[in-house]
């Protein structure tokens, strides 16, 4: 197809140049001036929307993997009881501590929990059996030298014998303590086992505490 034939024709113009109105060019076309011809009229071009830019589109960052913490679960119900136990064992005295020795040597490969309260339990029985120890002997020997000084001395047998009575007394008084102190101590101990928390005796657990 010609390069003519895709075009539309030229409008026709008048004499001064403009171009014709229909009138003139259907005058001209009846006259035999003009060929018939067909026109398109001229459409007023609309300019293009503008074509917005590009948004540049950032490249996605890696987002750092953050850690997960470990699960931490706490001691089972049985080490709960076992622990306990071996807290308690304490009012056994010397049978108590040989049980709670037996806890300690059985389960300390089995659970790290039970291992560290039947430890602490058993070096909290022996300190306290030493105090008990310790404190029997000065009873005995305060009413040992009080006894002798009374049979001695029979014009001062009365003073002697007030004095083995207040020693005496003195010593069973802080006898009675020491042995409240280190019960409540083991009670308080099988009570936060049973929570599943971890106690430390005051003089027996602070030094493994300190390096924790």
């Amino acid at each position: 197809m010609s390069q003519g034939a895709d075009e539309a024709p030229a409008r026709p113009m008048n004499e001064t140049g403009q171009p014709a109105q229909p009138a003139q060019y259907a005058q001209a076309v009846s006259e035999g001036a003009v060929p018939p011809v067909r026109w398109l009229p001229q459409t007023a071009s609309m300019p293009a929307a503008p074509v917005p830019a590009a948004v540049p589109v950032p490249a996605a960052t890696a987002v750092p993997a953050v850690p997960m913490a470990p699960i931490t679960r706490g001691p089972r119900v049985w080490e709960r009881v076992v622990a306990a136990a071996a807290h308690l064992l304490m009012l056994a005295s010397l049978p108590g501590l040989a049980l709670a020795l037996i806890i300690w040597l059985t389960q300390r490969r089995r659970s790290a929990y039970v291992a560290t309260q039947a430890k602490d339990a058993v070096l909290w029985q022996l300190l306290s059996n030493a105090v008990f120890i310790l404190l029997l002997g000065v009873l005995l020997v305060i009413a040992t030298i009080s006894l002798g000084g009374a049979v001695s001395n029979t014009h001062q047998s009365g003073g002697a014998v007030t004095e083995l009575v207040g020693s005496l007394l003195g010593i069973y008084v802080v006898l009675v303590v020491a042995a409240l102190f280190f019960g409540l101590s083991a009670i308080l101990g099988a009570l936060f086992a049973l929570l599943g928390l971890t106690f430390h005796y005051p003089l027996v657990g602070r030094r493994r505490k300190s390096k924790d």
